[in-house]
Order: structure tokens, then sequence, then C-alpha cells
């Protein structure tokens, strides 16, 4: 699935109660799919990493994106 609107990706973040996997990051913050993105922040702040994402058409998102697990 690709989320080339705003109102997309901010279905996807609903149905994934915020919490991403990281292809689903991948294709949610690629600028090219997705032309609207003018700012991704990635922010540590003490246990939490959390990443905030702002579009031209006035979206701000905010999410996690689960960590990979190497086998």
């Amino acid at each position: 699935m690709e989320y080339t609107y705003s109102w997309e990706i901010d279905d996807l973040l609903k149905l994934r109660n915020n919490l991403l996997d990281h292809k689903e990051y991948l294709k949610v913050s690629d600028l090219n799919e997705n032309p609207q993105i003018i700012n991704i922040r990635y922010v540590i702040n003490q246990d939490q990493e959390i990443f905030y994402m702002e579009t031209t058409d006035n979206y701000k998102f905010k999410f996690k994106v689960k960590k990979l697990e190497l086998k």
C-alpha cells in the first residue's frame, strides 16, 4: 500500500495505534512518495524514541517505530 495522502498516513497511524514497523515507516517517510512532508524529527527522550512528522497540508503526526529484532 502506498501512502500518498496525509489522510492515508493518518488512517494508518490510527489503525496501528501510532506504532509502525520499520517497513511501514520507510514507506510513510519516503519523500518521493509523500512530497507533502516538510519535517521529520526523531527525538530520544529518556527511554522513549519518538518520531514527529509534519506536512504541508497541516497534519502533525507523532509515532513510534518498533525495534527491528535481528535473528
